[in-house]
């Protein structure tokens, strides 16, 4: 299984749009040495100009948030660099940045990182890049110990450890899956604000006292994205899950109207 960096830093590497060109298409790439492979965005495929054929592949391919990314196939790409160019096979993926630049990628065409000068050689061709926090992905634990009573819903303080500067994206705060394998708590889906303290929606739906303590992983929060799930995307993605959290939400899908359902 392909997996992308279990976390992406806070700081993002980043090609200048007008330095960057795939197929001939001005575009933002993101440097990654988390990854291993190149990615293209389908948004972006789609302006193409001129779009090479898909090959169909069957690597499964993870966001940093441990989520399937949906794949479309692979082809030769022509990404242009400052002044060098380089003909690569890049994955098409729904990925919310134009596009990744892997450890394939840079391997191939000799890349060397300068952080000091901010600057990415490629065959011994130097441009410069930015830094840019808008995506992340991060670990959100609990602040304090908190007792959650039988068949209760609890808002609690969390915090995002470390030193992290999150611009001013939103993020989504969602379920650690570990977490909720432990049966102490379901983790409720959260749009907010990046900042190092964040609530967490925690629902206990068991007979019987919680003790969640300061410091527990219960969460991860992730750059927002788009999402236009249709109403048999969110059935499919229930399919998955554990007979009781299956159960929860076929009794809540019946007092849900389809817009809401889609969500």
């Amino acid at each position: 299984m392909q997996t992308l960096q279990d976390k992406i830093e806070s700081l993002e590497k980043r090609i200048e749009e007008k330095d960057s060109e795939v197929n001939g298409l001005k575009t933002k790439l993101l440097i990654d040495t988390g990854a291993s492979l190149t990615l293209l965005s389908k948004r972006i495929y789609d302006k193409l100009p001129d779009k090479p054929v898909l090959e169909e592949s069957r690597q499964v391919i993870t966001s940093a948030s441990g989520s399937r990314l949906c794949q479309y196939g692979k082809a030769d790409f022509v990404i242009k660099i400052g002044r060098s160019r380089e003909t690569v096979k890049l994955m098409v993926a729904d990925i919310s940045v134009d596009g990744i630049l892997g450890l394939d990628f840079l391997r191939a065409c000799k890349g060397h990182i300068n952080f000091e000068r901010s600057s990415l050689k490629l065959n011994n061709e130097e441009c410069r890049f930015s830094w840019e926090g808008t995506l992340g992905c991060y670990r959100v634990t609990a602040d304090k110990d908190v007792c959650l009573p039988p068949r209760s819903e609890v808002v609690i303080q969390a915090k995002v450890p470390g030193e992290n500067t999150f611009g001013s994206a939103d993020y989504l705060v969602e379920a650690e899956p570990k977490f909720l394998e432990s049966g102490r708590a379901l983790v409720g889906r959260t749009l907010v604000k990046g900042h190092n303290l964040v609530p967490v929606c925690l629902m206990n739906i068991t007979e019987s006292v919680q003790q969640i303590h300061g410091g527990t992983l219960i969460a991860k929060m992730t750059a927002a994205e788009e999402q236009n799930a249709s109403a048999g995307e969110a059935e499919n993605s229930a399919k998955g899950l554990r007979s009781d959290l299956r159960e929860l939400f076929d009794r809540c899908k019946l007092n849900l109207s389809p817009a809401q359902f889609s969500k």
